[in-house]
């Protein structure tokens, strides 16, 4: 196994554990918002499809389908304020987006390897809020 399929296996593992609502806490322990939604990324259906991945109770969320979060991952990357190269890594590796509980500010994006840890009181950041991709 080389490096980078265990630190994807990781990645989704760390996904696995985020729900929606939870609060969202950056590297300072700053509370920037809640969990809105989040995506596995297309690694994840692709390992789904060759049964590469590991076993789950449930199938993760993924474009596939259709349904809501398809319309906001094409309402979110539809137009040209992401590089091609962000909105493909974000649609490959998935992504939590965070509301950030404000009337100022639009949605964040955190990238699975942005996730520090997982636990009952959030979900906790490994960078600040000022680094998050923004909408």
């Amino acid at each position: 196994m080389t490096m980078r399929q265990n630190e994807s296996g990781q990645s989704r593992s760390i996904m696995s554990m985020v729900r929606t609502g939870m609060a969202v806490y950056d590297a300072n322990g700053d509370h920037i918002g809640k969990v809105e939604d989040l995506y596995f990324g297309a690694d994840a259906d692709a390992s789904l499809l060759d049964a590469s991945g590991a076993a789950t109770t449930g199938m993760p969320r993924t474009t596939r389908g259709g349904g809501v979060l398809d319309d906001l991952l094409r309402a979110v990357f539809a137009d040209d304020r992401l590089p091609e190269t962000l909105r493909n890594r974000l649609m490959n590796e998935g992504f939590i987006q965070i509301e950030p509980g404000t009337l100022l500010g639009g949605d964040m994006f955190a990238t699975p390897d942005q996730i520090a840890g997982v636990t009952n009181d959030g979900v906790r950041l490994s960078i600040e809020r000022k680094q998050l991709i923004h909408e």
